[in-house]
């Protein structure tokens, strides 16, 4: 942006020369020619200085131009970024409910195998007497 802003100063100050070379009233020929010469030599002083210029503001046009598009990329790739990580996060979000149902059904099951556990337990202690008796008998 600098270089933009010195760009535009130097056009301006060659634009105001050429305007001062052009406002200056012509001298007599006949008179003064090297007022003449020197006035023409600042003339095409200022416009080779005017379109150097104007080169380099094109550059710098140029220049920004390309990063305004380097931008809009980065921009759309940040959006697809942002979309990604929508995504991750849904998906790590129902994983998660997913693990929570699969922790309280492991407890279900844990229940139910402690309960078969006792009821097999109290058939055991059930079935004891009964199997000693049977052996002494």
């Amino acid at each position: 942006m600098a270089d933009t802003a010195e760009l535009e100063r130097r056009l301006a100050v060659a634009l105001e020369r050429i305007e001062t070379a052009l406002d200056t009233p012509p001298a007599e020929p006949a008179e003064d020619t090297g007022a003449l010469t020197e006035a023409q030599e600042q003339r095409d002083a200022a416009l080779e200085a005017a379109e150097k210029a104007l080169a380099e503001a094109d550059d710098a046009l140029s220049e920004v131009e390309s990063l305004k598009h380097a931008l809009e990329a980065e921009a759309t790739a940040a959006a697809q970024l942002r979309e990604r990580v929508q995504g991750l996060k849904e998906l790590k979000d129902a994983q998660a409910e997913r693990i929570v149902e699969l922790e309280a059904e492991a407890r279900m099951t844990a229940e139910a195998r402690a309960a078969d556990r006792a009821e097999l337990d109290a058939l055991i202690a059930a079935l004891e007497p009964l199997v000693k008796e049977a052996r002494h008998a």
